[in-house]
Parts: structure tokens; sequence; C-alpha cells
């Protein structure tokens, strides 16, 4: 597991959002990384501002994979990936997608 030092997306923010083209680059990063995870058949399952770390190197990187499952046959079946995550009931792809743009539209800046 990679250790990241930096600050969570939602410290950054902390309730009066981020300069618009650091939100959009955040933004394009978990985007790119979501589409990559789903492209494996992996489903994050609980992303949040939390769940997203900016490295000093000033890369976001999604955290706590605890709830997320992988996606198998066609997407007809589910397994999880971590034994622990508890007894939730897992999400879909189009969940992490909507979460996605909860996360970015939040982090922007109040005009």
């Amino acid at each position: 597991m990679e250790h990241v030092e930096g600050s969570t997306l939602a410290a950054l923010a902390n309730g009066r959002g981020l300069p618009l083209d650091d939100a959009c680059r955040y933004a394009a990063q978990v985007i790119h990384a979501v589409a990559y995870a789903h492209d494996c058949g992996i489903v994050h399952g609980d992303l949040k501002s939390s769940n997203i770390m900016i490295a000093r190197d000033r890369r976001a990187k999604i955290l706590d994979f605890g709830l997320a499952i992988r996606l198998t046959n066609g997407g007809r079946e589910r397994q999880r990936v971590d034994a622990l995550a508890g007894d939730r009931e897992p999400a879909l792809s189009r969940a992490d997608l909507e979460r996605t743009a909860a996360v970015a539209s939040h982090s922007v800046s109040p005009v």
C-alpha cells in the first residue's frame, strides 16, 4: 500500500471551495482514476471528498477501497474486493460517477 502525504480534498476545500483551476485539475484526475478502476471491473462504492487525497505533488489519489466490489461476468456478478467491507449493499458504477460529479461540484469556490 502506498503512503501518500498531503491533504484530503475535503480539508483543502474546507467549506470554502477551491479555485476553479485547481478544482478542475483534481476533478479530471479523479474522473480518470474512476474510469480506470471501472475499466478494471472495480467499483469504489464510497467516493467522497474525504476519500480523495491531494498529494504534495498535486496529484489526486483515491483512498479507502473498503467497500469496493469487482464486477465479473460482464457485470452480472459481483464480488467483494475486501472481505472486511462489512455487510452494506455494494454500490453500482453509476453511483461512483454520480458521487464523482458531486465531489467535483462541491469542491469549487462559491462565486
